[in-house]
């Protein structure tokens, strides 16, 4: 996985505001 994957999908699973 690439970081970036990651670390929109952590965004999202504890950030569910960054979810546009």
């Amino acid at each position: 996985m690439r970081p970036v994957i990651l670390y929109r999908w952590e965004a999202r699973v504890m950030n569910p505001r960054w979810m546009n």
